[in-house]
């Protein structure tokens, strides 16, 4: 907080010997606190205090004293000034009065021996300087005023005499930083509020949003500082100071959800920023330096042991800190000739925010990538899904099994009708499961095992022989995806069994280590795999399997002692 008002008291200092006894006016803006000319008097009785006084002078010598105090200044006016004269007061001062040749001109606030006589006035305040009150030679101002609410000492930032344009641009371009940032912080609220919305509700993007609205809230404080609609009490400094803790609480929550850090980290983290809160203000210092490093720390402990690095964000999070880190150390103030362009000198004053700004860019385009990747995604999954679609109607409605089934069909209706009957009805159910099944990505067991009895009876038809299917241990309302099991079943026929053998497949279920296996086996001699293939069958159930588990599945086939078994695994959830 003293970093605070030194900096101030700092940049309203003319490092002159050229000063004179009394300083001229001469139609051009001067700080009158920028000289050694003002008298100091506390009290009602004005008992003088000090003399020679500059803006520093001032601050010392209020510093710790709640009172009411009397400052006294002058300037020589070699001659009426071609355009009129404003004079400009900007301080902490919790009120003011302001009298130019014993002549009043103008309160800000009231001034009160107590604090609740006293009134509160603002932070800037612009006021003409009427004709009549001025004269040629010796001028005297001044100032009464009251820190009753503000112990610190009483900062006059200004106190100018000035034409009224130079004063007007003065505060338009200290205004122009915060107004270009209050834009890109409420862009960015939005941008992320919306994100929030349309990305499954992710929770950093709505702690993003909190985070660039309260440095909408940070900046456009200082607006209307500057436009005079602030009160001058202290406590406008404390809001601004625990405002920023606050935004860097907000970041820091972001990161958590955004790095995916776990349970411990994160009371890592919480342990660490409390404890640079503490001892912050057990020393009587900003905890914002110490907390606005954390976002960067944190950053860089998840990410080491992810064996990953952000780069882009890391950069961010270190700009940022070392922007903040200037801004409050004044290490860009002894750069020859930086403030000289007071359209820089609006900037370098919210260099910290600047770093947040960094941060939004960032997170953005991040946000941006990662949307792009996600559309990317899609697309990629939509033309799987129309693939799969497409390998499932071909592999399960093939020409030579409708030609063979109706064949048979035509023999049994002349010799068998009631049977026959009962196969038109297993066909055509048969068909109702796979045009139901083929546009769904998971579908009930129960009905995959259904359509596997039906091929069965149907094959069986055909070959006139027995063909049957077990089950053990299998939940008959777990999902799985389309026709795998029954892919198995149709290679099995194929690759395992020659002419009219009769054939026995079975189904188990088991759980084991967190995972889930369903085992399919056979009878058959053949010394052929069924899933040996490199065919559409082999690639359908891969396919499948990858889009149900993504890198979480096995797929294992080999010959048993009692014929062949083919596992699928998959991890549990």
């Amino acid at each position: 907080m003293k970093l605070f008002y030194y900096f101030f008291i700092l940049c309203g200092i003319a490092s002159s010997n050229a000063w004179a006894e009394h300083v001229t006016y001469q139609d051009k803006k001067i700080d009158l606190l920028s000289y050694p000319i003002a008298s100091l008097y506390i009290n009602e009785s004005q008992s003088l205090v000090d003399q020679n006084l500059d803006v520093r002078g001032v601050f010392i010598n209020t510093q710790n004293k709640q009172s009411v105090w009397l400052l006294k200044l002058t300037f020589n006016m070699e001659h009426p000034p071609p355009r009129d004269v404003w004079l400009q007061l900007r301080s902490n001062a919790n009120a003011t009065r302001v009298k130019v040749n014993q002549q009043l001109l103008t309160e800000n606030g009231n001034i009160g021996l107590s604090h609740k006589e006293e009134k509160g006035g603002v932070a800037i305040f612009q006021k003409r300087v009427p004709d009549k009150f001025l004269k040629k030679g010796i001028n005297t101002l001044e100032v009464q005023f009251s820190n009753l609410d503000n112990p610190q000492g009483v900062i006059f930032r200004d106190l100018i005499l000035s034409p009224y344009e130079e004063l007007q641009q003065h505060i338009d371009v200290m205004t122009l930083a915060p107004v270009f940032l209050a834009g890109i912080f409420l862009i960015s609220t939005f941008i992320n509020a919306g994100l929030f919305i349309a990305l499954n509700r992710n929770p950093t993007f709505i702690l993003l949003a909190f985070t660039f609205m309260l440095n909408f809230v940070l900046v456009t404080y200082d607006i209307l500082y500057w436009k005079g609609l602030l009160l001058a009490s202290a406590q406008s400094y404390f809001f601004q100071q625990k405002l920023e803790l606050v935004i860097y609480i907000f970041l820091l929550a972001a990161l958590y959800f955004e790095l995916k850090a776990n349970k411990l980290q994160l009371i890592i983290l919480v342990l660490s920023v409390t404890l640079a809160v503490l001892i912050s203000y057990l020393v009587d210092s900003s905890p914002n330096i110490p907390v606005s490093l954390a976002p960067l720390l944190f950053t860089l402990m998840i990410k080491r042991q992810a064996l990953t690095l952000n780069k882009m964000l890391l950069i961010s999070l270190t700009l940022m800190f070392l922007l903040n880190l200037s801004d409050k150390f004044d290490l860009l103030d002894d750069i020859a000739g930086l403030y000289d362009n007071i359209w820089v000198t609006s900037f370098l004053f919210k260099i910290d925010h600047f770093g947040m700004v960094i941060i939004a860019i960032t997170m953005l385009s991040t946000s941006i990538k990662n949307i792009l990747q996600r559309s990317e995604a899609l697309q990629s999954a939509k033309y799987q899904i129309e693939k799969l679609e497409y390998q499932f109607l071909q592999k399960h409605i093939q020409p030579h099994f409708l030609m063979n089934t109706l064949m048979s069909l035509q023999q049994l209706i002349r010799t068998s009708p009631n049977i026959a009957i009962d196969a038109i009805d297993d066909l055509a159910e048969e068909f109702k499961l796979l045009n139901e099944m083929s546009k769904k990505s998971l579908v009930a067991i129960s009905q995959e095992i259904r359509i596997c009895q039906i091929h069965l009876n149907l094959m069986s038809l055909q070959q006139q022989t027995k063909y049957s299917l077990a089950i053990e241990g299998v939940n008959y309302d777990e999902l799985i995806p389309p026709a795998i099991l029954h892919t198995l079943i149709e290679n099995g026929l194929t690759h395992g069994y020659i002419g009219n053998e009769e054939a026995n497949f079975k189904l188990t279920k088991t759980v084991n280590n967190h995972w889930v296996s369903y085992t399919v086996t056979n009878d058959g001699k053949s010394s052929t795999s069924s899933t040996s293939s490199t065919g559409t069958g082999l690639k359908y159930i891969e396919s499948r399997l990858q889009e149900w588990a993504p890198n979480n599945w096995h797929l294992t086939s080999q010959a048993i002692e009692s014929g062949w078994e083919t596992m699928i695994s998959i991890r549990a959830h």
